[in-house]
């Protein structure tokens, strides 16, 4: 459960992270670099694409300073998975209310 989102700060069941997050459906969280940096491609989700999750939720920063390149979308749901952007505060709320449902990912950009 993601417990709080300030701009550079994110606590996730009480450990703070201070960099960008995926967390995957098994609830690992990793590290999300983006090789273009304020730019999310189809490279920048492969490990998450891999995951087994069937809805990816991209957080795309406090600001909404990280563009989504326009191909991810229609790359993404031409693999039938479901992709949701969203501010990353409400990426957030949407992310712990959908964990229940399972096969969630959340890639979450908490710097700009």
């Amino acid at each position: 459960m993601i417990e709080s989102l300030k701009f550079g700060k994110l606590t996730i069941d009480g450990k703070v992270y201070e960099n960008d997050v995926a967390i995957f459906p098994s609830g690992e969280i990793k590290p999300w670099w983006r090789k273009e940096g304020s730019r999310c491609t189809m490279d920048d989700l492969e490990e998450v694409l891999k995951s087994g999750a069937k809805r990816i939720i991209i957080g795309n920063g406090l600001y909404r300073m990280m563009g989504i390149v326009p191909t991810v979308r229609a790359a993404i749901e031409s693999k039938g998975l479901k992709l949701d952007i969203y501010q990353s505060e409400q990426a957030v709320t949407e992310f712990n209310k959908s964990q229940k449902d399972g096969n969630v990912a959340l890639c979450l950009h908490i710097r700009e």
